[in-house]
């Protein structure tokens, strides 16, 4: 589905147009509340003390330095980062601060730092955008669509029902995800004491 065909589906169900504000709204709920396979990226940085984090960044999935072997690194806080840093060595572990990763110890050198992280969803504008939660769970839009405009308008009896309905269809796109990742097989719960 594209921005387009979900603001027309929309009108027709309500017969209205929503406000902007509320597509808005829904990508930055999307943005907040879901970690889908599909909103997440790998960008390759150069070590250094500081490095800036790519536009969109929302959070972490994995970091590790591109040597062979590679090296994961572990993540900490910036208290304990800077608590014996020194340069000219190795980096083992990485803070997240204002837009930027910082790396402790500082690096001598300038090896490739992978990054694989959960990107924001950019708001929908021209009809033929589409992002993967509108093309994969188009359901979360136009249930998240509909809760925002039903608070916007102060609509009491809808509000409830839309809300809902987003509710279950985030938890059905998050169930499904965790299918996706585990390569379609159920995750399912091993038993404690079960070899």
């Amino acid at each position: 589905m594209d921005f387009g065909t979900l603001k027309t589906r929309i009108s027709g169900l309500i017969g209205r147009a929503p406000a902007d504000i509320c597509y808005e709204l829904a990508t930055a709920d999307i943005n907040q509340e879901l970690k889908t396979l599909g909103m997440e990226t790998t960008a390759t940085l150069t070590e250094a003390a500081s490095i800036a984090l790519p536009s969109g960044f929302r959070e972490v999935v994995s970091v590790y330095r591109g040597t062979d072997p590679r090296t994961a690194l572990t993540p900490t806080d910036t208290a304990t980062l800077n608590r014996g840093l020194t340069s000219g060595s190795v980096p083992t572990r990485y803070a997240i601060v204002d837009g930027a990763m910082l790396l402790g110890p500082i690096p001598d050198g300038s090896e490739a730092i992978e990054l694989r992280y959960y990107a924001d969803l950019a708001d929908l504008s021209a009809d033929t955008d589409t992002n993967e939660i509108l093309t994969r769970y188009p359901s979360v839009y136009v249930y998240g669509v509909l809760a925002h405009h039903a608070a916007g308008i102060k609509d009491e009896t809808g509000l409830p029902m839309w809300f809902a309905a987003y509710e279950k269809a985030k938890n059905q796109a998050r169930k499904d995800d965790r299918a996706r990742r585990m390569g379609g097989l159920p995750a399912t719960p091993v038993a404690r004491g079960a070899v």
